[in-house]
């Protein structure tokens, strides 16, 4: 798989699994899409330097914390890259893969993440 494609077959954000899983309140809904933003942001930052360093056990925690978001959310590719990233991050492997996967996952938040801006202001 190349980050210039992205195999994206899900919904962009599918409401009704979020309404049927979590709350059918749009301000519950509204508050937990803003969460996930700023957890995906913090993802990203917790990510960069263990990028450089290597540092397998930082990416394994920052993979670990931000995909249980991800699958709660219903975004099933965004979470199999991340599982997928803290799965290598353990094993301590397959370096270069986990890089891709950190570009991938960025690819997915800029699609993701205009969906969330249009429902957080409607």
């Amino acid at each position: 798989m190349t980050t210039e494609s992205i195999p994206y077959s899900e919904n962009i954000i599918d409401l009704d699994f979020i309404s049927k899983s979590i709350s059918d309140d749009k301000s519950v809904i509204k508050e937990i899409l803003s969460l996930f933003k700023e957890m995906a942001s913090d993802y990203h930052d917790k990510m960069a330097n263990p990028l450089l360093e290597k540092d397998f056990e930082a990416i394994f925690q920052a993979a670990h914390n931000f995909g249980s978001s991800c699958k709660m959310l219903g975004f099933d590719n965004l979470y199999n890259i991340v599982k997928e990233t803290e799965d290598l991050a353990f094993d301590k492997s397959q370096f270069e893969k986990i890089q891709i996967n950190f570009l991938l996952s960025q690819k997915y938040l800029n699609i993701i993440n205009p969906e969330i801006d249009k429902i957080l202001n409607h």
